[in-house]
């Protein structure tokens, strides 16, 4: 059944070269015509020459040699005398006639073979964008087993080992020991929680456009709840906030944006020294909500600025999916992230979402948890 397909759609390629051929050329030798008055024979020759050319780059060999000799016959033919006949009685004509036959044939063979080679050059280009693209995968599959195997295993192995000391030792230990050890497992165990929540997400993004639940909700409120969320983190450095009074609801999918919110300031905690506060600030630019997260660490260099938000990418920022994942979300509600430096130093990472107002009325939903 596919032989049959193929050998079809080869056959009507082969008539559409012939077509084509037989089109250049007739309207080739009608031009030849209306100039014969005007152009000496040898110079309509090198006019017929042109559209075998034309044919050879379009069309393959066959075509192209049927064409070069019909276009000598009609050069022959029509355009030198005794007309309508295939004598010549000029031996310039003689010699005209071939040189023309055997430059057509030349260059028509010579046009097909470019062109063969320009397709056999786009095939190659082809199967070596296909070997990168494998490549990228198997990278980015080694990428994903070393993440899975450092990010899983790590708050796996620290759960364990803490609740393997609490049952051996337990009640031998000190209760400042105990509840130690306890607080060492929520907090691994919650790491745990978003490394799995963010290999989820990812999932998500990678499965189609993702589906928004829209609701009207407070910026204020999207950020209390990131708040609550990064309270029970293990970290010393405070977050300062300047939070633009007065600023619109925004009618966004408020989970989402919640989560994007959450990873882009724990990427800060984690890339801020300890006890040095971050500093989160929104404003209404225009149309726009722009939300700025500044850390007080090292900073992203020029080269890493869109990296970074590359799955599993090494570099100033490390690896991992978080960042991705901001970057997915924020776009699907048609929003922006960039990399930029921070006024005071260290990175500064721009969250922009669209405003739109809110129609009126109490029934308005204020959110979408």
């Amino acid at each position: 059944m596919r032989g049959r397909v193929r050998s079809a759609m080869g056959t009507a390629e082969a008539a559409k070269d012939w077509l084509l051929a037989a089109g250049v050329l007739a309207g080739t030798v009608a031009l030849g015509l209306l100039l014969r008055a005007r152009l000496e024979p040898a110079s309509l020759a090198l006019v017929l020459v042109g559209a075998v050319v034309l044919v050879a780059l379009r069309t393959g060999r066959r075509v192209a040699a049927a064409t070069a000799l019909t276009a000598a016959i009609a050069w022959n033919f029509l355009f030198t005398e005794p007309r309508f006949t295939l004598r010549i009685h000029d031996a310039g004509d003689i010699v005209v006639f071939a040189v023309m036959t055997v430059a057509a044939l030349l260059v028509g063979q010579l046009a097909s073979r470019q062109r063969q080679q320009l397709v056999e050059l786009a095939e190659a280009r082809d199967r070596l964008d296909a070997t990168r693209a494998e490549a990228d995968t198997e990278r980015l599959r080694a990428a994903l087993l070393a993440s899975v195997s450092h990010d899983l295993r790590t708050p796996l192995s620290a759960v364990i080992g803490a609740a393997s000391t609490l049952a051996e030792y337990g009640d031998a230990m000190p209760a400042a020991d105990r509840r130690e050890l306890a607080g060492s497992i929520r907090s691994e165990g919650e790491r745990l929680d978003r490394y799995v929540q963010n290999l989820l997400d990812m999932a998500r993004l990678g499965s189609g456009p993702l589906q928004l639940q829209r609701g009207w909700v407070g910026f204020d409120e999207i950020v209390g709840e990131t708040l609550a969320r990064l309270g029970r983190l293990d970290s010393t450095s405070p977050v300062e906030l300047d939070l633009e009074p007065g600023l619109p609801p925004l009618h966004v999918h408020a989970a989402l944006v919640e989560q994007a919110l959450f990873n882009v300031l724990e990427n800060a905690l984690r890339h801020s020294p300890p006890g040095l506060p971050i500093r989160l600030v929104a404003r209404r630019v225009g149309e726009r909500l722009e939300i700025d997260v500044d850390d007080r660490g090292p900073g992203i260099p020029p080269a890493d600025r869109q990296r970074i938000f590359e799955p599993f990418q090494s570099g100033s920022r490390g690896s991992g999916l978080g960042l991705t994942i901001v970057r997915g979300m924020i776009g699907a509600h048609g929003g922006t992230v960039e990399a930029l430096d921070a006024a005071g130093g260290g990175a500064r990472l721009r969250l922009t979402l669209p405003l739109s107002e809110p129609p009126g009325g109490p029934d308005e939903e204020e959110g979408a948890k």
